[in-house]
């Protein structure tokens, strides 16, 4: 799918009538839009301090963990895979 530089992942998502939550409507103030970034994280804005930590509390961390409200696409692509909280 098509993106706009400077359209966050949740952006992208949302535009093309993906299913992403954001439970705080995009303001990175939750960690339902948390994506893994499987390739081209160097096409991604860097993760500021408060996403990172934001991030600090999600369930799934990986390194490559995102938000998608907060990452940024600077150029080329990315691939990545949301990740769903676990429900009890």
């Amino acid at each position: 799918m098509e993106a706009q530089t400077g359209d966050t992942l949740l952006d992208v998502a949302l535009e093309h009538g993906l299913e992403m939550p954001h439970e705080c409507g995009g303001n990175c103030a939750c960690t339902t839009c948390h994506v893994h970034i499987l390739e081209g994280a160097d096409c991604l804005s860097k993760p500021e301090e408060v996403e990172i930590d934001r991030l600090s509390s999600a369930e799934n961390r990986q390194p490559c963990s995102r938000l998608g409200c907060q990452a940024i696409l600077l150029r080329g692509a990315a691939t990545v895979r949301l990740v769903e909280e676990a429900t009890w």
